[in-house]
């Protein structure tokens, strides 16, 4: 476990891990605290960092969105918090540095803390009469394309880590952070690159273009596949890439600027996000104010063009934007640097306890504000969402006579699910696990847990011949929109209650419907019923897992399984009722 310092550290942590992000890094007591209000104080603090780093340090902190108004003379006049660090940066001897696969963490206890009148810090109705207005700035030539940012404003109790902890749970990102200053705490969760420089390479990765998560993969594909396709979100995303390769065009060597990805879609575990990747060399002798004076604000976060569109979003928005789409991120004394893009991220005064996050959209000619609207609350949704820990789980049938049934689509149902939940997924050290030997005189029910770091925990039972056959139907719905639902997973409490129960009763298993009262599943079975000549189970759709047995009863062509929308009555009057599943096969039952 990492133990943090009181004050004045940050702490940069990736926990979605890819070949350029697996280290966490910690700087703590800070030699100095290079920390400025006011814009004609900006320059001489960039100065003082870089004099700092040519000495060996280095520094770690964050730049604030209305420090860009120092870089552009016309945007003075523009409003600025005299009460924010408009530029935070600690200089340290070095940092602690963290190289590992796994997420990094913080504490083992379990801290507490309390999230308590959550609002927005503008209405519906203002929000949609501030899109029209952009849109005539659109319309008279003022604009291409304005990101839009309004805050949720909150109240803090309780522990900072274990709020931290709480939304990196629930948001796997590669540049989080979390910084304690003397007056304010930030939290960030971006999964947006400002700029990584290397020597004198640079590379920028701007986000624009978002879209839901599907329920499944299947469904993420679909998704992504509409999201790739957009062309409201395309325009906005190559709109923003031009903005950026004309940014590092102005310090770049001539020729250099390259186009590396364009509309590539990532997955997060609330969202998909559409991105692109932009890469340059720089010129000789570029300084840091030199980088930030061409670049920042990023591009993603104001719109374009950027100056002209700085000056409407200074007009429109309620109030500073302070660290909200700022930068955070550090500087090597070698001069090398990673910053983020402060999205979704919080800040917390550590006096008042009072908390606001940030959250906008870009907004062009054809935007509807409703649904932008809306999109806003989707990117909200990380902090708002209740925390669920839960692990993946597979039910096999082990068979004296011939091992595992159905095991290599029980792990692809798994490697799926894993993929869908951001799960690690292992295959070998899972067939490892599985190479128990069990006594060969019984048949066996091997349950295994897979969480999400990866770790695997088994569980073994003797199948007994059951002599339940009765089923009855539960009086509690389930929502087919429920992403839970496709995949099997330790977050079922309505079904573990439900069968708990009614198996005290003397039932074998209960059935449940959705929202439009048809028949989805069992708690631990599928379902077919035989009606004539044909046997028929409900579609996926209506809110059910892919059971590996019901998989492979639609996969036999000798076997007259269709999938077919099923209500009450299509049970009451079937010929027979089975319910099936890998460990015990297809059981026929007795509706009640």
């Amino acid at each position: 476990m990492l133990k943090l310092p009181k004050n004045n550290f940050v702490f940069l942590e990736t926990n979605k891990f890819d070949k350029h992000n697996s280290r966490s890094y910690l700087f703590s007591n800070p030699i100095k605290i290079v920390a400025i209000y006011k814009l004609e104080d900006v320059k001489n603090a960039f100065l003082e960092i870089e004099n700092f780093i040519s000495k060996g340090y280095y520094a770690a902190g964050f730049i604030s969105y209305e420090a860009g108004v120092f870089f552009e003379e016309s945007l003075n006049g523009l409003t600025i918090d005299s009460n924010f660090p408009l530029l935070w940066f600690g200089i340290y001897k070095k940092p602690n540095i963290f190289i590992h696969k796994d997420k990094l963490g913080l504490t083992k206890q379990r801290l507490t803390h309390q999230i308590r009148n959550l609002r927005a810090n503008i209405s519906k109705n203002k929000y949609t009469k501030d899109i029209r207005h952009i849109k005539d700035f659109i319309k008279n030539g003022d604009t291409y394309q304005v990101n839009y940012t309004f805050k949720y404003k909150f109240d803090f109790k309780g522990s900072l880590l274990g709020f931290y902890e709480d939304l990196k749970a629930k948001q796997s990102v590669s540049y989080s952070a979390l910084i304690k200053t003397q007056n304010h705490s930030i939290l960030s969760f971006s999964p947006e690159l400002f700029f990584r420089k290397n020597r004198d390479s640079i590379e920028v990765r701007p986000m624009k273009g978002t879209f839901d998560r599907g329920r499944d993969i299947e469904g993420d594909r679909r998704n992504t596949e509409t999201l790739e396709k957009s062309l409201k979100n395309r325009s906005e995303n190559v709109m923003i890439v031009d903005l950026l390769r004309n940014d590092l065009g102005r310090i770049s060597k001539s020729g250099s600027v390259k186009t590396k990805k364009l509309f590539e879609v990532e997955q997060y575990e609330t969202l998909l996000q559409m991105i692109s990747v932009v890469k340059s060399r720089l010129k000789k002798d570029v300084s840091l104010y030199d980088l930030f004076k061409a670049i920042f604000p990023s591009g993603s976060v104001t719109g374009a063009p950027k100056i002209s569109t700085m000056k409407i979003i200074d007009s429109l928005e309620k109030e500073p934007r302070r660290i909200y789409t700022g930068g955070i991120g550090f500087f090597t004394p070698s001069g090398d640097a990673v910053f983020n893009v402060a999205i979704r991220t919080a800040l917390i005064d550590n006096k008042t306890k009072k908390g606001e996050m940030g959250i906008g959209s870009g907004i062009v000619i054809d935007s509807d504000a409703a649904k932008e609207f809306e999109e806003c609350k989707l990117k909200a949704n990380f902090i708002t969402q209740e925390k669920r820990n839960f692990k993946l789980i597979e039910t096999m049938l082990w068979q004296r006579a011939k091992g595992y049934f159905l095991l290599s689509s029980h792990l692809e149902r798994l490697k799926a699910s894993a993929e869908y939940f951001n799960f690690r997924f292992d295959k070998k050290t899972i067939l490892k696990s599985l190479e128990k030997k069990f006594n060969s005189n019984a048949d066996y029910k091997v349950r295994l847990l897979l969480d999400k770091s990866g770790d695997i925990d088994l569980s073994f039972s003797k199948i007994n011949g059951s002599t339940q056959s009765k089923v009855r139907f539960s009086n509690k719905k389930v929502s087919s929109e429920n992403p839970y639902l496709y995949h099997k997973s330790t977050n079922r409490d309505l079904y573990n209650k439900e069968h708990t129960k009614w198996k005290r009763c003397g039932y074998f298993d209960i059935i449940f419907r959705n929202e439009k009262n048809q028949i989805t599943e069992g708690a631990i079975s599928n379902i077919i019923i035989k009606k004539g000549q044909f046997y028929y189970t409900p579609p996926l759709e209506c809110g059910l897992l892919n059971g590996v047995y019901r998989k492979s009863l639609l996969n036999k062509r000798q076997f007259p399984l269709r999938e077919k929308i099923l209500y009450k009555k299509d049970l009451c009057n079937a010929d027979k009722v089975y319910m099936v599943n890998s460990v015990r096969g297809m059981v026929e039952c007795k509706v009640i």
